[in-house]
């Protein structure tokens, strides 16, 4: 029996390491959100993000690694805990570049006040560059709260 050419299986997995480097990258960047030391999480970040990546939350757009690194550092620092949970991801791969999009679920835990959870539906860009995939953009869309002063 003849074998098929192995281009197609190559290109198969191609895809599927693709794929699983860029859900390392959702997960990383949500873990990195929930490390409490501002170093390590800006090394993390670093490791992760382009460094024109641009960011997109409710307070505002963000452009470039470190204005990234120094806002959460800023946000993320009034919390004793943070945990966020990465769900039903999707990605697109096009090339060298990719979409994703995820649904995260994160438990607060503010210095100040009452532990509060919130939804949302995280849409990223990624580029390989070099050999490696990295987030080029992350845009974050607030889907519910259990604290209505914050919808």
């Amino acid at each position: 029996m003849e074998r098929e050419s192995a281009l197609p299986v190559e290109s198969a997995l191609s895809d599927l390491l693709a794929r699983r480097e860029i859900r390392q990258l959702m997960f990383a960047y949500g873990g990195a959100a929930d490390l409490g030391d501002p170093v390590s999480r800006a090394s993390q970040l670093r490791a992760i993000l382009a460094p024109d990546a641009t960011i997109e939350y409710g307070f505002g757009r963000r452009e470039g690694a470190d204005a990234i690194i120094q806002t959460l550092n800023e946000i993320l620092g009034g919390f004793e805990f943070t945990h966020h949970l990465v769900s039903n991801e999707e990605i697109e791969i096009d090339g060298d570049t990719a979409r994703g999009h995820y649904l995260l679920t994160a438990t607060h835990g503010p210095k100040d006040g009452a532990i509060f959870c919130a939804g949302a539906r995280c849409s990223q860009r990624y580029a390989r560059i070099d050999g490696r995939w990295v987030i080029t953009s992350h845009l974050s869309q607030s889907l519910w709260n259990d604290r209505p002063q914050l919808s």
